[in-house]
């Protein structure tokens, strides 16, 4: 009965209070007919931004295109206050790029972002292989259109807003629209029309002509802009030519990177100019590792053979960890190396995460021949993070090597690579095991003479030898837990 009469009173309360906003949305598009005073008009927009559903964003859309610019300014503040409305009404608000107020223009250019559902703060711009395209801005059928025209927009801030929106649209405007912007006096400006000129509507060469001038830019991160761009540009390998003689190294790099991308068949000196700046350690370890790997997409062999001889060569630590972050990514690369290679990169980058699980990788996979010189030379390494490995690679071992291995451990100066050989010990059972346990009952490490118990009282009962050694040591055993259990099994 409670539970009825609670929902009698939630409907008495909640039912008027619909059938209010009902009476005011009605009104509101009453007083929106054409004929109302444009004072009615724009309180009756004002009054629909303060309701948020679907129906009263469709109204505030269909009101950008009123007759009276005051009612279309409130309905365009009206729409920018909610994201989710920019998006639902976002062929409307790129319509605004062709208001006669310049006004709304500028407030309309600014929503482009907003409108596809991307927030922009600052300055930002995007090179022509990510772009962002999303179901908002594929859904705007005439987006090309409407944008070319905002480009062409005689105020020039409309211009600039248009120019950063036009960035995340999957559209090819016109070469007529987008060529002239680089001739800007404005660096920003020229800087993002070079993402939209490289895929702009038109002529190849019409576009390469207008990106010559640019080549004596005097602002480097426009060159640099321009060699990144080219590399979607089909034809642009003497532009691409030019910047890589360039006076700026970074400037030199990106087209270096950008003729790799494009692999044009007329480029004859890249792969040898490619293995020379990374030969010459200029390159930053991020920038090499981009250049080798794009040289390994289209010459993999060339690759390969440089990779080779630099992971042989051990004067350039930097360059070595560059070839082996490829290997990492190469399988095939990997079925090529020897298995000295794989011991000594192990030795050496034991350290560095993002090699280190490959390597073991590869390790693991080849243990059953690994010689006692190759465990040896793991477990000869100043990095604790390399001698400990060979506990990774034990149970693929023989049962020799094995046995070496963990004697070899149970004498290192870390500690706690000892005690993990001691328990090895009692699970492997390699042979000689219980001689090393009952040696080990003497070590000065209380935790290793543990150890060492636990693992031979399970034999204490079988094995005479075993249990006059755990008889002996019962005194010394500080562990009353432990020393019930080994009393337990000598009875």
């Amino acid at each position: 009965m409670r539970n009825l009469l609670a929902i009698l009173l939630l409907a008495a309360l909640v039912l008027p209070a619909q059938q209010g906003i009902r009476e005011t949305l009605d009104q509101c598009k009453a007083e929106l007919q054409a004929e109302m005073p444009v004072e009615t008009r724009r309180s009756a927009v004002m009054v629909l931004g303060k309701y948020d559903t679907p129906e009263v964003t469709k109204i505030l859309g269909g009101c950008l295109s009123d007759k009276d610019v005051e009612v279309r300014r409130s309905a365009l503040a009206a729409l920018a206050e909610k994201p989710e409305r920019l998006r639902a009404q976002a062929p409307a608000i790129l319509n605004c790029m062709k208001d006669e107020d310049v006004h709304i223009r500028r407030y309309a250019s600014s929503l482009i972002s907003d409108c596809i559902g991307i927030s922009i703060r600052g300055s930002v711009q995007l090179s022509p292989g990510s772009r962002i395209t999303t179901g908002a801005s594929k859904s705007i059928t005439n987006a090309a259109e409407l944008l070319a025209h905002g480009l062409q927009d005689e105020d020039a801030e409309v211009r600039r807003n248009v120019l950063q929106g036009a960035q995340y649209f999957d559209v090819a405007l016109p070469q007529k629209v987008v060529l002239p912007l680089l001739k800007d006096p404005s660096d920003q400006v020229v800087a993002q029309a070079i993402s939209l000129a490289v895929r702009s509507e038109g002529d190849a060469n019409t576009l390469l002509e207008a990106c010559k001038p640019l080549l004596r830019h005097p602002n480097p991160q426009i060159r640099l802009t321009l060699a990144n761009a080219l590399a979607y540009c089909p034809d642009a390998t003497e532009l691409l030519l030019a910047l890589s003689r360039d006076e700026n190294q970074k400037v030199r790099y990106q087209a270096l990177l950008s003729r790799a991308r494009a692999s044009s068949s007329g480029d004859d000196g890249l792969v040898s100019e490619i293995l020379n700046a990374l030969s010459a350690g200029a390159l930053a370890s991020s920038e090499g590792e981009r250049m080798l790997s794009l040289l390994a997409d289209f010459q993999p062999e060339s690759a390969w053979q440089f990779v080779r001889g630099v992971l042989e060569d051990d004067s350039n630590a930097a360059l070595q960890e560059t070839a082996w972050m490829q290997v990492v990514r190469h399988r095939e690369w990997q079925e090529r190396l020897e298995l000295y290679q794989i011991v000594g990169a192990f030795c050496k980058f034991s350290d560095n995460s993002r090699i280190r699980m490959m390597l073991l990788s590869l390790l693991r996979k080849r243990a059953k021949e690994l010689t006692a010189g190759e465990l040896s030379r793991l477990q000869s390494s100043p990095l604790v993070s390399c001698r400990k490995v060979v506990f990774d690679l034990l149970r693929n071992l023989p049962s020799e090597l094995q046995s070496e291995a963990l004697t070899e451990a149970l004498l290192d100066e870390d500690n706690s690579l000892r005690l993990q050989a001691v328990n090895q010990f009692s699970s492997l059972r390699p042979q000689g095991w219980e001689e090393i346990l009952i040696a080990t009952l003497e070590d000065p490490d209380a935790a290793l003479q543990h150890a060492a118990a636990k693992g031979l009282m399970r034999d204490a009962k079988h094995n005479p030898e075993i249990k006059a050694a755990l008889s002996a040591w019962l005194p010394k055993c500080a562990d009353e837990s432990l020393r019930t259990q080994i009393q337990n099994r000598l009875r």
